[in-house]
This record gives structure tokens, C-alpha cells and sequence, in this order.
């Protein structure tokens, strides 16, 4: 297979999507920083960058986007995949449009449907379970946010089979669309996708969640690999960064149902100026956690605001304040680490885990398998961690016991 690309607007997502290749044998490489490109890629390898632009304005996301797809169509990747948050945060758009514009590209396909987490588009609503109404009009976001026409491909077509849609495909093309947006609520919806998918011309753009990537692999033929196991002996660190209700229920779930010690981290004293502070406290406590015998296997790192709704947080604990939280947290995991007592890390949440990975000093994650839909397992390439275990889980993915079945897996052997 010629060289494939995902490009994705944050870390989670890069990972998420990029495992659905990585567990059809294909080596997959997730890239910490899409502004650290620089070796060739080898024949067969998936490479899945994070542009972390998400938070971006559009402008800003679309410079971005547009300078990290140059630079990967020069090192010669002729699949992309543009993965877009299955909830369509971010600029969804205009990254798009960065996209076809770096790669000439006059086609894309936009299927963000994750039936998998409950996120399906019908009649070009984006539908999210257990909310069960339309929270997107798909269509109308991609025409907002681009310069190419848009159109939209209902459920009767997708599921009319692979023939249907490509003479649908051919026709929305004469009539001048480029950007089609398809309809989709269950696996099979997405399989007839993938299946016209990979026998359009060679540099049309595939844009979705994690869902359609899962089902391209088999479109090409793949079988799926046995997936490496990936299990250290020791403590397995949770760092919960994210503020996410499905995060909280969770985190909370984990702690009912284990001894896990839990060390919290003052978001407001991190804000007005007292990391540092917080920093040493935190790992002392943790280490004098993890000093008892027997040890524990398990220690959950977060901050003290994670049961507290959006709406009870003071404004100061906004998303400007984002980094320097992020940045606590993985601090504190970098200083177990090298203290030699963190052995796994699970984290959560797009900024959480990529200033985890850039002050663990790990340009890359090597993925090797996927724990639940969306979850993906891999090790960290480069850095202190070298190596070492890692789980990546976006705020949003997971039933309410994906931490205990997260953890479980290193665990148990």
C-alpha cells in the first residue's frame, strides 16, 4: 500500500484514528507535532499527525493545517485521511480546505458518523445518543467554512451499495460539488462508504471520526493482526485532565470500584500563579502514596475542579487557562515517571495528552492495539518515557467503566 496520512486537529484524535490502521498490521506512527516533520516515510507506514490547531481561529487553523499537509504531500503520502472530532468541534472547514488545497485536491468525501460512541449523521444532522436531536447541520458548518461547494449524500443512496453511491459520487462531481457530505447511522452505512471510497482516483481527500477509518483497511483487502500485547509490570498512572462529564463519571466509576489513591491539583491555584507549588506537593503526595506495601497499582492524577459542572467554575477557570493546567499535570507525571514510579500512563483529554507526550520529551507514539472503540494503546517513542506504555482516550469516548477496563489490561497479566 502507497504511503497513507491522517492529519487531526488534536492528539486524541490522531491516535483514535490512526489505531484503526495500526490493527490491520500496518505500522502506525501517531506525530506528536506536525511542525516536527522530517523522515521520509517507509512503504506500508501509516503516519497519523497532530496539527493542534483545534483551538485555533479559523484563520490560524487553515495557515496551519495548509503548512504541515504541504509538508507531508513532499514527503510523498498519497492516501489522506482528514480526521474531524466526531462531534465537529474545531474548524472542521477550513482545515478541510487547507487540506485539499495543500494535496490539489478537487474531491473530498466527509463522513463523521462514530456509530460506535453513538454519533451518526442523518438527513446531514449530526445525531448524538443518548441526546437523540440534531446538534449539526453538517451541510451548512463545511459550506460556512470553506470555498468549495458542498453537497450532501442521504441514507437511501449509502445504503443503495457501493455502485449507487459512486454513480451518485460521478454526478455530484459534474454538477461542480467537491465536498460531499454522506449520510451514515450504522457500521454497514460506513463499510458501503469505505467501499466507494478506495476505488475513487488516487488523491481524493476521506474526512471523518475514527469510525470510517475503521472500515477502509478491509476495504482494501487487510485482515486484521494479532495486536501486541502491551502490559508493564508496575503502577499504571491516570491523568485526567479533562473536565468532560464522561471523564468525570469515569474517573468516578475507577475510584468506586478500586483502592486507586487519588491526588488532586488545585486548578485555581495553578491559574493565579502557584504551579510550581502545587507541583511539589502533588508529587510528594503521590510518592508517599506510592511508598505503602503493598504498593498500589494504580494512582489517578486530576484536578480538584473535575466533578464540578462547566457551570459552577468560576470564569478564570476557562480554556485560557488550559496549558498551564495541562502543563501541571504533566509535569507532575514526568517527575514519577523518572522518579522510576510510573510504569503505564493513561491519559485523557486532546491537551492533556499532548503536553504529557512534550514534556515526557516523546515525539512520537508507536500504536499497537485498541482497548475499547476510539481507545487506542501504544508506546511512547523518544524522551524519558521511551518506550513505555501509553492509552490516549478523548474526553468524550467511553462507556462510564472504560477506565476500569483500561486499567485492567495492565493489571492483570
Amino acid at each position: 500500500m502507497e504511503h497513507m496520512v491522517v492529519i487531526a486537529d488534536d492528539l486524541t484524535g490522531a491516535s483514535d484514528t490512526g489505531v484503526q490502521f495500526g490493527k490491520y498490521g500496518l505500522p502506525t506512527t501517531v506525530i506528536v507535532d506536525g511542525q516536527n516533520l522530517g523522515q521520509q516515510a517507509r512503504p506500508g507506514e501509516v503516519w497519523s499527525v497532530n496539527t493542534d490547531s483545534r483551538p485555533l481561529v479559523p484563520t490560524a487553523a487553515y495557515r496551519q493545517v495548509f503548512g504541515v499537509a504541504e509538508k507531508l504531500r513532499e514527503l510523498g503520502f498519497v492516501h489522506i485521511y482528514k480526521k474531524l472530532d466526531s462531534t465537529l468541534r474545531g474548524n472542521p472547514g477550513e482545515e478541510l480546505d487547507a487540506v485539499m488545497d495543500a494535496f490539489a485536491a478537487d474531491l473530498a468525501l466527509v463522513a463523521p458518523s462514530f456509530p460506535a460512541n453513538r454519533r451518526m449523521v442523518v438527513d446531514g444532522g449530526l445525531v448524538m445518543h443518548p441526546i437523540q436531536k440534531t446538534v449539526r447541520d453538517v451541510p451548512e458548518l463545511f459550506r460556512a467554512g470553506m470555498q468549495r461547494q458542498v453537497g450532501s449524500i442521504g441514507l437511501a443512496t449509502v445504503r443503495g451499495g457501493v455502485q449507487s453511491l459512486l454513480t451518485e459520487i460521478a454526478a455530484r462531481r459534474e454538477a461542480g460539488q467537491q465536498v460531499l457530505i454522506l449520510d451514515a447511522t450504522t457500521e454497514e452505512d460506513l463499510a458501503a462508504i469505505a467501499g466507494a471510497a478506495v476505488q475513487l482516483p488516487r488523491g481524493t481527500v476521506l474526512a471523518g471520526s475514527g469510525g470510517l477509518a475503521a472500515h477502509l483497511p478491509p476495504a482494501w483487502g487487510l485482515s486484521p493482526s494479532c495486536p501486541e500485547v502491551v502490559r508493564t509490570p508496575g503502577v499504571t498512572l491516570v491523568v485526567a485532565g479533562s473536565r468532560n462529564r464522561v471523564t468525570a463519571s469515569q474517573v468516578g466509576e475507577l475510584l468506586k470500584v478500586t483502592t486507586a489513591p487519588l491526588v488532586e491539583v488545585p486548578a485555581a491555584a495553578v491559574i493565579q500563579g502557584r504551579a510550581e507549588e502545587e507541583m511539589d506537593r502533588a508529587t510528594a503526595t503521590a510518592a508517599r502514596l506510592l511508598a505503602v506495601s503493598p504498593v498500589p497499582r494504580l494512582l489517578v492524577l486530576t484536578l480538584d475542579t473535575l466533578f464540578t459542572t462547566r457551570e459552577e467554575l468560576p470564569p478564570e477557570t476557562s480554556s485560557a487557562h488550559g496549558i498551564a493546567i495541562a502543563g501541571t499535570l504533566g509535569e507532575i507525571a514526568r517527575r514519577l515517571v523518572t522518579g522510576g514510579q510510573v510504569h503505564n500512563i493513561v491519559a485523557t483529554g486532546g491537551d492533556t495528552a499532548v503536553h504529557l507526550c512534550r514534556i515526557l520529551g516523546a515525539w512520537g507514539i508507536r500504536l499497537v492495539a485498541e482497548l475499547l472503540p476510539g481507545i487506542p494503546m501504544g508506546r511512547l517513542m523518544g524522551g524519558v518515557a521511551d518506550g513505555m506504555p501509553v492509552v490516549t482516550k478523548a474526553g468524550g469516548f467511553g462507556s462510564p467503566t472504560a477506565f476500569v477496563d483500561i486499567v485492567q489490561t495492565f493489571n492483570n497479566p
